[in-house]
């Protein structure tokens, strides 16, 4: 089961016959996105919607993949390093079959 936030919880207690009182306090969360004026990662400002570039994880992986790099300030180079390597250690070698993993 995935989690679909605060209204979903109290509605699992209300489910489960968990007293749901009003004191109850649910978080809301900032989003985060990255801040082309400032070149590294904030919370998004609705005002200056243009100012912002919302990085998916799919967007993340298929830079990786085409060992593309992300704009400056957005992942610490040797994170990124990291992500790079292992999407290589993915790609088919010579012989087009996929390299054998490397235990932990």
């Amino acid at each position: 089961m995935h989690y679909a936030g605060p209204t979903e919880g109290a509605m699992a207690c209300q489910g489960t016959g968990i007293e749901c009182d009003g004191d109850t306090l649910s978080l809301s969360l900032h989003v985060a996105a990255y801040d082309k004026t400032q070149s590294k990662m904030a919370f998004f400002d609705p005002s200056r919607a243009q100012d912002f570039l919302f990085i998916s994880g799919t967007k993340m992986r298929t830079l990786a993949k085409n060992r593309e790099s992300p704009p400056d300030g957005f992942m610490c180079p040797g994170g990124w390093k990291v992500l790079v390597e292992y999407y290589d250690s993915l790609s088919p070698s010579e012989n087009g079959r996929l390299p054998e993993p490397i235990p932990a």
